[in-house]
């Protein structure tokens, strides 16, 4: 396997990364621990054993911190990142509104909405940019209010 080592560092960095060790984030202190052992010479594999993590935990430091500086040393949110709104305003004032209709007025054959169908008609109808489920059907009248026992009885 290719080794893999740190670029050479500003002063600017090398105090930062000091700085880290003392950080109270143990994926901080672990990122700047492998970045200067990584800047004193030492391999990948060399730095695994020492700090007890794997190969590819060090490989994957030393890359990140050779693209991105010293903001690599900041754990990353693992939030979902695709998590945008599927309704805007107006597509949840549709759906409202829709909610509230004649299933049948949407070309649905069925006299009562149920979540299922009103998320379908929603990708239908492109009130959603993409499809959506029938729970986040269910939120977005919960958030606006809309009590669905009483539209299921329509």
């Amino acid at each position: 396997m290719k080794q893999i080592f740190v670029r050479d560092l500003t002063k600017s960095e090398i105090n930062h990364l000091y700085k880290g060790l003392n950080s109270a984030s143990a994926f901080i202190l672990r990122r700047c621990q492998i970045i200067l052992s990584s800047a004193e010479g030492k391999n990948s594999s060399q730095i695994s054993q020492i700090l007890y993590c794997s190969d590819q935990c060090v490989r994957d430091a030393i890359n990140a911190f050779n693209k991105n500086g010293i903001k690599s040393l900041n754990e990353k949110s693992h939030a979902r990142q695709d998590n945008q709104k599927k309704f805007s305003q107006s597509g949840a004032k549709k759906l409202v509104s829709m909610a509230k209709d004649s299933p049948r007025k949407y070309g649905v054959k069925s006299d009562v909405w149920t979540l299922d169908k009103l998320a379908k008609t929603c990708s239908k109808h492109k009130l959603v940019s993409k499809s959506v489920s029938p729970s986040t059907v269910a939120a977005i009248l919960k958030q606006k209010k809309v009590n669905w026992k009483e539209i299921k009885k329509t």
